[in-house]
């Protein structure tokens, strides 16, 4: 074994007592941070701009083949239309939505008590449809208001401000708790790096839970959006790509936070224990 991981899971074992709660802490600060950056692409109001269609609307886009003939296409509208679930359907040209795109699509919009995920797999077995997307078109725009913006913005410095702190304090107590093992460290000639590097790792740990734990509240958000449960304030719910940007650039958020915070750590191992300085 590593003297690293080795120190690592020596670390690990000083987490208790005040320490335990105030990295606990540490992690919901973190969590808030990451909950509010993905904000940014999940809240906002959608007007629809790319097809002309409401933003309350929840439309299913599906795309249907070019080969088909006007015929065909005024049966599957009439198949759809004709459904329980579907309070609407308009036709747009495919070109309207993406330019490089052939043939037409149905905007088809769910009844308020549909069940979105049982419509698009409905829609996907028909004849003729090539792709089905929930959560209206790609090319929607989601306006999210200024004063809503500074409200984040403030927010996301208060709370970045606050896990740093937090951190501080955590991994000063933490070192505390851990200080019999430090001696013991700097009398064996253990160094510098071997001991500050398993902090920041701790760190890192941290800010990988808080991104994980945002993740699947998001993905549980996003699946209660899909079975109809959004709110007209979170159009970016229902669009599969912003909750996926917004999980990536979380996890890649709390690694990069959960490493300063460690770093913060670190950096008390020369301030406050000088036989690491």
């Amino acid at each position: 074994m590593s003297p690293g991981v080795f120190i690592f899971r020596e670390l690990l074992g000083a987490v208790r007592g005040k320490a335990a709660g105030l990295i606990l802490g540490m992690i919901g600060l973190l969590f808030a941070f990451l909950a509010i950056f993905s904000c940014f692409f999940v809240l906002g109001t959608s007007d629809g701009s790319a097809t002309g269609v409401s933003s309350s609307a929840k439309a299913v886009t599906c795309y249907i083949s070019p080969k088909l003939s006007v015929d065909e296409v005024q049966g599957l509208y009439r198949g759809i239309l004709a459904r329980d679930d579907v309070a609407a359907v308009t036709y747009v040209f495919a070109a309207e939505i993406s330019p490089d795109r052939p043939g037409g699509a149905f905007l088809v919009r769910p009844t308020d008590s549909g069940d979105v995920n049982a419509l698009v797999e409905a829609l996907r077995t028909l004849s003729g449809v090539t792709e089905v997307n929930a959560g209206g078109v790609t090319g929607e725009e989601i306006h999210l208001s200024t004063p809503i913006r500074i409200g984040l913005l403030i927010g996301l410095l208060v709370t970045g401000l606050a896990s740093l702190l937090v951190g501080r304090i955590a991994f000063l107590e933490l070192l505390r708790n851990f200080s019999p093992e430090l001696n013991l460290l700097h009398l064996s000639g253990t160094p510098d790096w071997s001991v500050q590097a398993p902090v920041v790792w701790l760190g890192i740990a941290a800010g990988v839970v808080a991104s994980l734990i945002l993740i699947v509240v998001l993905y549980a958000l996003h699946a209660s959006a899909l079975s109809g449960a959004a709110p007209a304030a979170a159009a970016g719910l229902l669009h599969q790509g912003r909750v996926l940007t917004a999980a990536l650039l979380s996890l890649l958020l709390g690694i990069i936070m959960g490493g300063l915070c460690g770093g913060l750590g670190a950096g008390l191992l020369s301030s406050r224990f000088p036989d690491y300085s």
